[in-house]
Parts: C-alpha cells; structure tokens; sequence
C-alpha cells in the first residue's frame, strides 16, 4: 500500500512537470485553465442537477487533491463557465479515474446514457438556440476511439468514448483532445470559441451507481 501510494503521487508529480514544460514550449498562448483541483480550487465552478444530486467533492486519493464524484441514480453536473479562444489554445488536457460504473448498456439510446465520468466542452448560441457539445466519455460499452450521436440532441451533441469498456478502473489516466478539431470533424461546424466546461457522473437512467475522480483541466496551444 505505501509502494502504491508513493507510486501514485510520483504519477502526479510527472503529470504537473509535463504541464509545465508544455505551457513552456507553448509560448505564445498562455493555457487556460479550468480545474485546479489539486490546489484545493473551485472558484467559478456551479452544480446543475437533472435528476438528483451527484456528490461532487475535494478529497485526497493519496496522490493528491481531486474531485471525486458518486453517483446513486443521480445525474447532476459540475460546470465552470468560461470563454476559451479556440483558435488559441484548442487542446484540451485533463486527468480522470473511474473506480465502477455502469458497463454493458446500450448508450446509443436514452435509456442507456449513462456515463461513470465524462466531461464535456459546450460552445453557445444564443439564448433561443441549443448548443453544441463534444462529450468526451468513459464508456462502459464502447470501445475507445468509437464515436456516437447523443442520444437526447444528436443534431447538436457527439459522444467520444476516451475510454472503452476495457480500460482499467481504478487508475489514472491523462488525457488531451483537439476541440476545435472534434467539432469540424465529429459535428463538421466551425467554432471559434468555447463557453462552457462540464464535468459529470450520470447513473439516473438505469439507477446504477458510479465513482469518479476528475483532475486537473486546462486548454493550451497543443
């Protein structure tokens, strides 16, 4: 346990020095940040329920401060509001965990849109139009890399399953996206901005339960 917890907070360390040294090589665009979890920081960030309370809170995993959430049939989202400059800083980077979750639904329909963790990137349109999202997803079905309308907005949302139904629980994982890049070529609009990041642990529609742990979060050049 203690060679594990040491090895878990090592992992941390290396995450923090590549953030660094790529704001560093970046130059030009500073990152813009969003989760800052492993300061203790939730300035700015909102929760927004569909169908109960998911549990969001600060805890220390032993590799440092994150945000774990539990969901019990629950589903209400996390959420910071904040103008990102795609055309600046497009790549989105990010570290999660899933310790159970929901496996083996049909998460192309509605009664299966059920997610251990996900997050996802909103861009706006106006008070009288539906927005379009990017869901980048833990899937407990898919295989990673797959690719699906939302099941509510599939006109307007894509889910990304980042991870697959074969991906290791209980572990953490570092992640980085092109957003701008996913909306031309999963929605095929043209965005220039972003308006509005959500972390979320979902397990209302087949009133499941899930455990999640979200890191760090920030856009940078690439």
């Amino acid at each position: 346990m203690a060679n594990q917890k040491l090895l878990n907070q090592r992992s941390a360390r290396l995450w923090l020095v590549a953030t660094l040294a790529a704001v560093v090589c970046a130059g030009s665009a500073a990152p813009h940040w969003f989760g800052r979890f492993s300061q203790s920081d939730t300035r700015g960030w909102a929760e927004h329920s569909f169908s109960g309370q998911t549990q969001y809170r600060l805890i220390d995993d032993g590799s440092g401060t994150a945000l774990q959430a539990v969901s019990q049939g629950t589903a209400s989202a996390f959420y910071k509001e904040s103008q990102v400059d795609l055309t600046q800083t497009p790549v989105l980077h990010w570290r999660w965990r899933v310790d159970h979750g929901p496996s083996g639904l049909d998460e192309q329909a509605r009664d299966g849109d059920d997610y251990a963790a996900r997050i996802y990137v909103l861009h706006k349109r106006g008070v009288l139009r539906k927005p379009y999202a990017i869901n980048y997803v833990w899937s407990g079905s898919q295989p990673r890399d797959a690719s699906w309308p939302n099941a509510w907005l599939p006109e307007h949302s894509i889910m990304v399953a980042v991870r697959g139904a074969k991906d290791e629980r209980g572990q953490w994982f570092s992640e980085s996206r092109n957003v701008r890049e996913d909306f031309r070529a999963l929605l095929g609009v043209e965005i220039d901005h972003a308006d509005v990041l959500v972390l979320m642990s979902d397990t209302d529609n087949q009133r499941g339960s899930a455990r999640a742990w979200f890191g760090d979060s920030y856009f940078s050049a690439e």
